[in-house]
């Protein structure tokens, strides 16, 4: 069984949300502009100070958990994903229960 060891930051992870957020909103704004919306009328974000961001990102620790394993490997062939029924389902009975 192999061994995998894990390693992350926190706020490197969210320092990484915030590049994907930018990028998400910008993708849409040259998609808006593509289908010929007016580009006055589209905004497109960016990193205020970027290299002082880059330079914090890259200054991260990996934080207090110095490493997690898993040793348990799973048999991706024997799973059943869900079909649409089935997610449909399961999320009726997960907001059943956040309403309770």
């Amino acid at each position: 069984m192999a061994k995998v060891t894990v390693t992350w930051s926190l706020e490197k992870v969210i320092c990484e949300l915030q590049i994907l957020s930018m990028l998400l909103h910008n993708t849409v704004s040259a998609l808006k502009i593509a289908n010929g919306d007016s580009s006055g009328t589209v905004t497109f974000n960016r990193l205020a100070d970027s290299d002082a961001w880059w330079t914090q990102y890259f200054e991260f620790h990996r934080g207090a958990l110095p490493s997690a394993s898993f040793s348990v490997v799973f048999d991706a062939k024997g799973l059943k994903l869900p079909d649409a029924k089935d997610a449909l389902a399961r999320y009726r009975r997960t907001r059943v229960k956040d309403q309770i």
